[in-house]
């Protein structure tokens, strides 16, 4: 065996895990495209390259979040978190 064929075959899994993160990420699942092609190789670059696109959220987020059915909004106003502390000075 060659004294070279360990620092060659460490090379090419060191890519192929990069390759893996890449993929990975433009598929929307970059810690199973690391785990993979660390654990697999080339084969978990296959596998990867096979899984479809993680869904993306339908729309925008809420611009406020929703209130529960029956809560009291309370009667704080924005102008009454004027502090006279030390810290704030």
């Amino acid at each position: 065996m060659s004294p070279w064929l360990v620092p060659v075959v460490v090379v090419v899994w060191g890519l192929c895990v990069v390759a893996g993160y890449v993929l990975g990420r433009r598929k929307g699942r970059p810690v199973a495209g690391l785990c993979l092609a660390a654990i697999l190789s080339v084969a978990g670059l296959v596998i990867l390259a096979c899984w479809p696109r993680a869904a993306r959220p339908a729309g925008p987020p809420a611009a406020e979040p929703a209130m529960a059915e029956g809560l009291l909004k309370s009667d704080w106003e924005p102008s009454q978190a004027h502090t006279d502390s030390w810290i704030w000075r």
